[in-house]
């Protein structure tokens, strides 16, 4: 009898150590995959990179091109684009309960009169993925080729880019097609998407599990020269915090400026000399940020960047940390990206969190469009649209 308890026992504890084991492993693996992809490096400091002068509140009234309703509780993460004749396509993710790992799709209004008054809104893109499909970016190829790209989410291990085609100025859309080989979770902000000569580039955050390994995103750009024929990985940019929702903005014929978001309270950057192939080093700004995402993009009647974000001075609360995210600040820069100016807030009520801002330029102006979500016991967004003095 103690012979069987005891080979009982024995044989219970080697059975668990052997389970135990195998977690491991498995728990392993992901970090195995990550450390491959990623070189996780220090970032680097440079606290020149700075907002010069302080940033004034600025009264801007706007208009909700997409608003919050008991069936839909968020319209948001917005991607426009012009259709000429002063016609406006914009496309945001509509969710009927707001969260990453619930269901939503893309649907889209048009506007007419240059973004005035907006039509009925209807699907562009219904959820393919088993939780949701999302996060519209909008890219014009010719005078009547459009691309939209956008995201298909499955679970916390799978997220993939997809894009689909029109050939007649947005009015009829090919079938969707899957852009990554890389399984893992993979992440595209709104309206991010960028076209230099020939070269489609796509910033994007990755990990293999977004629950598990959060904190070790790293950022590289998907890109094709022969329009979507074939696609290629750029280098793989990582540090020691982890680096999140990339935005990229083209300075020149070959050279790229990203920001970063991260999670140690400042904005960082990092550049392409080789339209996007190659990043430097990640740099940590002495622009404040909580862990939110910023835009960046280039005026074309001035020829300036213009930097937009989240402008509180806030060090990252950890219970609070996707909560702070007010002003809107917007400031410029005409020396590309090393000091910047002419701060001003264009939303600083705390009342909601302003994000995931897109610029849409025109022969009417500078407009931003972006999400509100306002403070309250139910979670709602809205999408809000402004044009700039």
């Amino acid at each position: 009898m103690k012979f069987s308890l005891v080979y009982r026992l024995v044989t219970l504890t080697l059975l668990f150590g052997i389970i135990q084991f195998g977690v491991s492993c498995r728990k392993d693996s992901g970090f195995k995959k990550l450390d491959v992809l990623f070189d996780y490096v220090p970032y680097d400091v440079d606290t020149s990179i700075k907002v010069i002068g302080n940033a004034k509140d600025s009264l801007i009234i706007g208009s909700k091109p997409f608003i919050s309703t008991p069936e839909f509780m968020g319209y948001g993460f917005p991607s426009s684009i012009s259709l000429g004749q002063n016609k406006w396509l914009m496309a945001v993710n509509r969710y009927s309960t707001v969260s990453d790992f619930k269901s939503a799709n893309i649907v889209a209004k048009l506007s007419n009169d240059g973004g005035k008054t907006w039509g009925d809104e209807y699907v562009l893109q219904q959820n393919i993925g088993a939780v949701q499909t999302a996060s519209p970016s909008f890219v014009r190829i010719n005078a009547t080729e459009v691309w939209l790209i956008f995201l298909v989410k499955h679970d916390t291990k799978n997220c993939d880019v997809y894009y689909k085609v029109s050939k007649d100025n947005a009015q009829t859309w090919g079938e969707p097609k899957k852009i990554n080989t890389l399984q893992g979770y993979h992440v595209i902000n709104n309206s991010r998407v960028v076209k230099l000569g020939d070269r489609l580039i796509l910033p994007v955050a990755y990990t293999v599990d977004i629950n598990k390994y959060y904190d070790k995103q790293g950022v590289f750009c998907y890109y094709t020269d022969d329009y979507g024929s074939t696609w290629q990985m750029s280098k793989t940019l990582a540090s020691t915090v982890p680096l999140m929702e990339p935005g990229i903005v083209a300075i020149s014929a070959t050279e790229l400026i990203m920001t970063l978001r991260s999670n140690n309270g400042k904005i960082l950057f990092s550049r392409s000399m080789d339209k996007g192939i190659t990043w430097s080093n990640p740099v940590l700004s002495a622009i404040n940020s909580p862990e939110s995402p910023s835009s960046i993009y280039k005026i074309s009647r001035t020829n300036q960047l213009m930097l937009i974000w989240n402008n509180n001075g806030v060090s990252p609360n950890p219970d609070m940390k996707y909560s702070n995210r007010q002003p809107l600040t917007i400031s410029f820069s005409s020396n590309n990206g090393k000091t910047w100016s002419n701060a001003y807030n264009v939303e600083w009520l705390k009342d909601a969190d302003y994000s995931y801002v897109e610029c849409i330029q025109n022969s009417s102006g500078v407009y931003l469009a972006y999400n509100v979500r306002p403070h309250g016991a139910e979670m709602k967004i809205n999408t809000k649209l402004i044009k700039l003095q």
